[in-house]
């Protein structure tokens, strides 16, 4: 298996990497600036048209020489960055197998797993007995670390200023598909021949897979995110660590449904949900678990919806893919809301009063959060908040109380690179002025180094 795994590295480290001319990544350049301006709904929420045009003018100046993939990947990366947008990036789940191959499985990850706390990397496991769970990485190739993290906040997906989500993201766990630091970091501090620098030590760069393989490391199933147990008499945990649906095996709502009568037969008084590690994913998660927990009416968090377009460009089209034809024409669902945006032309399509029921659970809920909240988990965590329904313990949340986008998303597909954009469709903006922040739990607890 091991020598399987040699070869495969081999092989790819060999294989011709893709050169595109000025003139092919100048047409991908057009495209994409023509549906991001046209499409995206938080183009200008961090952004004025000085600073936007700003940053089109520097990839297009970066794209007028021929360059890789992998440094087309990076510029355009560096670009939808520039938007500070959580759900805006070369998504590194959605890449068509060329760019897969090329620029995101290759042997040049360091060989082992890390926290992050504050700026300093700590390690979690490794493939190399040299360097030990516990070690403080310090350098890597003779560059500082907080060197380093501060040049891949700069390019790894968030909303707005709120920088702890994206230093939560450049965590390594080594159990995922793909992690930010092992896709941004050896495009930007590729290892020299085969081999990483790290604190003086000359470790050998390896795949994911050989990394996972040597380290006995099982891939973290979405099952096996979802847990609920008793603690004891009092207390009972309910962790959900994803919300994303789409690759769920089990039942999620006979899920809940089961969690919370056992809660109720067995009148347990304290309820700890465990949401820390979930960016989050399906709104209708979040929306069942607030039906579970409606002592009373819940307001939700008071977002307008607003939408950048009513019908896509027919050019646009060809290079465009998504789950919903509908999101090509949004026709008389949406009307002018003036100052170039869109939002539903009837009021329930926006999110409704959640209705108090007999039902809910009425003991103590005390909610655990972290910096990869957001998106539906950051909202789920605001509605609690907001009505009073929850303690929130821990750290500060990703997403950002400036507003976020999604709901819906465009897959944009670049014609020459292949790369493929995520563009989310969806705005939504606090309907009064808010920080450039997370939402702060009621009790800030921070973990310690593991």
């Amino acid at each position: 298996m091991k020598r399987l795994l040699l070869l495969c590295a081999i092989a790819m480290s060999l294989r011709a990497e893709t050169v595109l001319t000025p003139a092919q990544l100048h047409e991908d350049f057009l495209v994409m600036k023509q549906a991001y301006t046209t499409l995206h709904p938080g183009l200008y929420r961090y952004n004025d048209e000085a600073s936007l045009q700003r940053h089109f003018d520097a990839l297009e100046g970066q794209l007028q020489k021929s360059l890789t993939r992998r440094e087309a990947y990076i510029a355009f990366s560096r670009f939808v960055a520039t938007i500070r947008c959580g759900h805006t990036y070369a998504n590194f789940f959605n890449q068509p197998d060329d760019v897969v191959a090329e620029v995101l499985n290759g042997a040049d990850k360091v060989p082992f797993t890390f926290r992050i706390i504050g700026k300093r990397m700590f390690v979690t496991g490794s493939a190399d007995e040299r360097i030990k769970a516990g070690t403080e990485i310090t350098t890597i190739n003779g560059v500082a670390v907080n060197a380093i993290l501060d040049d891949l906040v700069r390019i790894v997906k968030g909303d707005g200023s709120n920088d702890g989500k994206r230093l939560n993201d450049l965590q390594v766990t080594g159990r995922g598909e793909y992690e930010a630091f092992d896709v941004y970091f050896p495009l930007l501090y590729p290892p020299v021949n085969g081999a990483y620098d790290v604190n003086g030590i000359a470790v050998t760069a390896l795949t994911r897979a050989d990394r996972a393989t040597r380290m006995s490391l099982a891939p973290l199933l979405p099952d096996d995110q979802w847990e609920f147990r008793h603690v004891n008499d009092r207390t009972a945990v309910l962790r959900i660590g994803t919300f994303v649906t789409r690759r769920l095996k089990l039942d999620w709502k006979t899920f809940l449904r089961d969690a919370f009568a056992d809660l109720r037969t067995r009148g347990t008084p304290e309820l700890i949900l465990d949401i820390r590690g979930n960016e989050g994913g399906a709104d209708a998660i979040a929306d069942e678990l607030l039906r579970h927990l409606a002592t009373k009416d819940i307001t939700p968090y008071p977002w307008r919806e607003l939408l950048r377009y009513r019908t896509v460009p027919a050019e646009l089209r060809p290079h465009l893919s998504t789950w919903d034809k509908s999101f090509y024409d949004r026709g008389d669902a949406v009307v002018d809301a003036g100052n170039g945006f869109y939002t539903w032309a009837k009021p329930e399509a926006d999110a409704e009063i959640v209705k108090a029921s007999p039902d809910a659970y009425r003991g103590r809920v005390t909610v655990l959060i972290d910096a990869a909240n957001s998106s539906a988990t950051f909202r789920l965590a605001s509605s609690l908040q907001l009505n009073g329904l929850a303690t929130l313990v821990g750290e500060t949340t990703g997403g950002n109380r400036r507003g976020t986008n999604g709901g819906n998303l465009f897959f944009l597909t670049l014609p020459n690179s292949k790369i493929e954009l995520d563009i989310p469709l969806i705005g939504y903006f606090p309907v009064s002025e808010e920080p450039d922040a997370g939402l702060v739990p009621d009790v800030v607890m921070r973990r310690a180094n593991e």
